[in-house]
């Protein structure tokens, strides 16, 4: 396969690769994704696999027909273009195509997400040490009260001190 490409690293965990794949090679990969949807495709009043194209594109939308071989094409070219890289996508790359023109080049780009060397690295982690916690004059909150009502020497302040800890809630009776 005839390609040129480009690999640009974005982050640790993405990269962006440009390939121009050639007319002729581009050509192939269309009638083997052609094949491929004619076979699997079944369009009354023709056998199975044996409609034109041209009848099952329709059948299927021409929009995404063209979409999924754009698809199909610059996965296989991506896949020739990868080789020999230590790069494999964890998620389904993102595609962007340039105008395909009749004669002319196939030019695409893919943006790729990695698994990061260490998972570790994916959390921030802060220059400076958390400073040490100080002693709160609030110990503990009461277990089961919404809010957390804060104790203070085992007792509760004096302006709470006429609430009930464990608030009953009325049911049917």
């Amino acid at each position: 396969m005839q390609l040129t490409r480009n690999i640009r690293k974005l982050t640790d965990i993405s990269h962006l690769v440009t390939v121009v794949l050639s007319n002729e090679d581009a050509e192939n990969l269309k009638a083997e994704y052609d094949k491929k949807v004619v076979s699997e495709s079944h369009v009354e009043g023709f056998r199975k696999g044996k409609a034109p194209i041209g009848v099952v594109a329709a059948k299927v939308g021409r929009e995404k027909y063209w979409k999924d071989m754009r698809e199909y094409v610059a996965s296989k070219a991506l896949e020739e273009a990868l080789k020999g890289e230590e790069i494999s996508p964890i998620v389904p790359p993102v595609y962007e195509f340039a105008d395909w023109e009749e004669g002319g080049k196939f030019v695409f780009t893919a943006t790729i997400y990695t698994q990061p060397p260490d998972p570790a690295d994916m959390f921030i982690k802060p220059d400076i040490a958390p400073p040490a916690q100080a002693p709160s004059l609030y110990s503990k909150p009461i277990a089961g009260i919404p809010g957390e009502m804060p104790i203070i020497n085992g007792k509760l302040p004096p302006h709470l001190a006429g609430v009930d800890p464990a608030p009953r809630i009325a049911g049917p009776s």
